[in-house]
């Protein structure tokens, strides 16, 4: 199988947390998006209420492992006790829900077109009762929110290695751990500005991005 063949590379090397760290990550967001198949196949896709949509979206934007997938390309392992905390639990989180709403919004357009009501700026416009601009206003909002929580709570990391009484080593693997968010965040914002799947107007095949698009063609 193929994907026995990468995770043959993807793991190597690594140890049996972080390969069942990455594979708790990996199912989670799987099963997010086969639940978001069923509720189409239900009819019921557009449905999720905005706390609802918000633990969904964190799932199916696929960050969690993503991240944990930067500590193989860097060969490094972020320490357990670390990846247990609280603190960057939150941040975890907080990344996915800043990037998952982000792509939310850059996509709002060519989603809409689709009628796909899996997009924040939907939810918000059915389960709050909020006009277009307004849901779109309030969409951007709650992503600048997500990203100055975790910016506060990225400063207290230092805190959180005193608290845990990290070594030298350890401090640093924290510091590429917490690198490898900025990263995906960052990284993500950029993407979305250049990419054709994110285009508003689409004037052809020559626009890329998107296989539903490219599959209407």
């Amino acid at each position: 199988m193929a994907w026995a063949q990468v995770w043959d590379h993807l793991s190597d090397g690594m140890s049996l947390t972080w390969r069942t760290r990455f594979a708790a990550s990996w199912g989670r967001f799987l099963v997010a998006h086969c639940e978001e198949v069923d509720l189409a196949a239900r009819g019921i896709a557009g449905t999720l209420d905005l706390d609802e949509y918000t633990e969904f979206r964190r799932r199916t934007v696929g960050i969690h492992h993503s991240i944990d997938a930067g500590e193989r390309s860097r060969g490094f392992e972020v320490p357990a006790q670390v990846q247990a905390h609280p603190l960057m639990e939150r941040m975890r989180d907080l990344a996915a829900d800043t990037i998952g709403f982000m792509n939310d919004i850059h996509s709002f357009e060519r989603e809409r077109r689709r009628g796909d009501g899996h997009n924040l700026i939907a939810v918000l416009h059915r389960d709050r009762a909020l006009p277009w601009e307004a849901a779109a206003e309030e969409a951007y909002r709650m992503t600048n929110a997500c990203l100055t929580e975790y910016l506060d709570l990225e400063s207290q990391v230092p805190q959180m290695c005193d608290e845990l009484t990290l070594d030298e080593d350890e401090r640093h693997r924290v510091q590429q751990g917490v690198e490898a968010i900025q990263h995906w965040i960052n990284g993500n914002y950029e993407w979305a500005l250049v990419s054709g799947r994110y285009t508003a107007a689409k004037e052809g095949p020559a626009v890329k991005g998107s296989v539903d698009d490219l599959l209407a063609v």
